[in-house]
């Protein structure tokens, strides 16, 4: 199997298994696909894994993702649903779709190396998800904030979701333009901030500065 590029993958912990580094639930195994880094081989996965029927799930990491309502999505339009809000896929890349039955559907673009080596050697029993897809529940207003790599995953919900959106941040100072640019158009002063991810309380510490309710979860 193909050896691809610019890609680097981590097993998402879904059963903590003392003495292993990757965790496989009963009937499904999550694995990331982070942007840059080092090259990824579908051989690298487990034997058990790839021999298996389990169903494996990717979770593609990239700023060019979008959500759809799944009463409006087509398979047949998937990649125009990036064109439309201005994230269309680069050269190398091609559009997949979370699972469709879902009410809200995720539109992502992936390198096409990846996507060809994954359908390979998985075919039907793979799907792809993004953050973007995390549901928390509050019960009021909030803002919900996922760091992982030099993305930023962000949910703004008032009573129902306001805004959903991917972007990327180097350095805590292009976090904190991020949110004050959300400020401005949510009056983020009554929102609870919540930090999740890659070091959520030093995200939290650098809000705090800003914001009087940030909590790390």
């Amino acid at each position: 199997m193909p050896v691809l590029s610019s890609v680097r993958w981590r097993v998402v912990t879904m059963r903590q298994v003392t003495g292993s580094n990757i965790t496989i639930s009963t009937n499904k195994v999550s694995i990331q696909l982070p942007l840059g880094g080092h090259s990824f081989s579908v051989d690298s996965l487990p034997d058990a894994l790839l021999n298996s029927e389990q169903r494996v799930e990717f979770c593609v990491l990239t700023p060019r993702t979008t959500l759809v309502p799944r009463e409006v999505f087509d398979e047949k339009s998937i990649e125009n649903y990036l064109d439309i809000v201005g994230l269309g896929c680069r050269a190398s890349e091609r559009a997949v779709a979370s699972d469709n039955l879902e009410q809200i559907v995720a539109v992502m673009a992936i390198d096409s190396q990846t996507l060809d080596a994954i359908n390979l050697a998985f075919g039907s029993r793979a799907s792809f998800t993004t953050p973007l897809l995390t549901l928390p529940k509050y019960s009021s207003a909030a803002v919900w904030l996922y760091r992982e790599e030099n993305l930023l995953y962000i949910k703004v919900y008032n009573t129902t979701l306001r805004f959903a959106e991917v972007v990327e941040c180097e350095c805590d100072a292009d976090i904190v333009q991020i949110i004050n640019d959300l400020d401005k158009i949510y009056s983020l002063s009554d929102y609870a901030i919540y930090c999740h991810g890659v070091r959520p309380a030093a995200m939290r510490k650098l809000l705090s500065k800003y914001y009087s309710d940030v909590r790390c979860e």
